[in-house]
């Protein structure tokens, strides 16, 4: 996490071994799944009780972003709501262990966008979690991430 060069100082190489832990875990897609279900509607529960307007506005920026781009861009601005909405649960363990994820996360999205009758820019599930986060209702946020998570199994969207 740190390296130490001689004559030039001490420099933070990683903020954490998670990562690359998560990396050397393997890449079975079925428990990546499992990994996404047991955390997106914990967090976006946990959002919908603790959001600050700051975190619902990043939310909603990420979002707005995502229904308006494409390709690369889409990617990002996706991953970015996802990333906001573990931010907003306040929790930072949590979240670490969420972010650790989004490389695996990008991948996945990447290469599903590839395949023929993709459903990209598909924001089902995600306004209405945002809906549900501004309105303080902690379950129906966790449903509207269980949905796009049974949605994305199914192939109808991507993330």
């Amino acid at each position: 996490m740190l390296e130490i060069r001689r004559g030039d100082g001490t420099f933070v190489r990683a903020r954490s071994e998670l990562p690359g832990a998560l990396a050397r875990a393997g890449s079975d897609v079925s428990h990546f799944a499992e990994a996404r279900a047991a955390l997106e509607p914990a967090l976006a529960r946990l959002a919908a009780e603790r959001a600050t307007p700051e975190a619902i506005a990043r939310i909603a920026e990420a979002l707005e972003l995502r229904s308006r781009t494409d390709g690369e861009e889409w990617l990002d601005a996706d991953v970015a709501v996802h990333e906001a909405v573990a931010a907003a649960s306040g929790n930072p363990i949590l979240f670490e262990v969420y972010t650790a994820l989004l490389p695996q996360l990008c991948e996945y999205v990447r290469r599903d966008a590839q395949r023929d009758g993709s459903a990209r820019r598909d924001p089902r599930g995600h306004e209405e979690l945002l809906d549900a986060i501004r309105r303080g209702d902690a379950d129906a946020a966790a449903a509207s991430a269980r949905g796009n998570l049974e949605r994305a199994a199914e192939g109808d969207a991507l993330d």
